[in-house]
């Protein structure tokens, strides 16, 4: 390498170093866009309009500080706060391959489920609450204190719960606060997001009301 390459590199490298990496630019079916940053285990997402907001990792590909989310899937891009959802936004960088793929995405709540947090808060219970989501529209679990039995009814991204019954035997302490406040988001899920093996329950605003683990 001769002197003015070496130059050269030694005034750009600080630059190169400082910019990090490119941020992505999501595109949505309505027209939005937004960009997404990542820094350490924090993604920055920035709304034309709207300021900067900094989400700490609460999985491999989701972002929450209990009130905003941020899910990612492949080239795909969900994110919820408050009054704005942006839902099925596209990497404007993903190959086109990748691209047509997200574009007939198969998005299933069934499974058994585990309960991770509420209102972002981390759940831990000696006995986990749990959630199973059959084909045939049923749910049952253990919310904590009680079994439980629902019926639920799901189209694409929208999930609803109904009909919730449960067993009436009182329990002391932080095991019966979890279950009224697990009903509680029951009864207020308008829809779900998928990131791996992480399902997120959102409210009618989008807001993210609890998480469950795959088990």
């Amino acid at each position: 390498m001769d002197n003015l390459s070496m130059k050269l590199l030694l005034i750009l490298l600080p630059c190169l170093l400082l910019a990090g990496p490119k941020p992505s630019r999501y595109n949505c079916p309505a027209g939005q866009t937004f960009d997404v940053a990542y820094s350490g285990n924090r993604a920055e997402i920035t709304i034309p309009g709207k300021p900067r907001l900094k989400l700490p990792s609460i999985s491999t590909f989701s972002y929450s500080d209990g009130f905003s989310l941020l899910s990612l899937k492949g080239p795909e891009a969900t994110f919820a706060s408050g009054v704005i959802t942006l839902a099925n936004c596209l990497d404007s960088n993903a190959p086109p391959q990748a691209l047509q793929k997200a574009m007939t995405p198969s998005l299933s709540p069934l499974g058994n489920w585990e309960l991770a947090s509420l209102a972002g808060q981390p759940v831990a219970l000696a006995r986990p609450a749990t959630v199973n989501l059959t084909a045939d529209g049923g749910a049952s679990g253990f919310a904590g204190c009680n079994k439980f039995n629902s019926g639920y009814t799901t189209s694409g991204p929208a999930l609803s719960f109904s009909n919730t019954v449960s067993t009436k035997m009182a329990c002391e302490g932080d095991r019966m606060k979890i279950e009224v406040d697990l009903f509680r988001a029951l009864g207020k899920t308008a829809s779900f997001a998928l990131d791996g093996g992480t399902l997120t329950l959102l409210n009618a605003a989008g807001q993210p009301l609890a998480t469950f683990r795959k088990i």
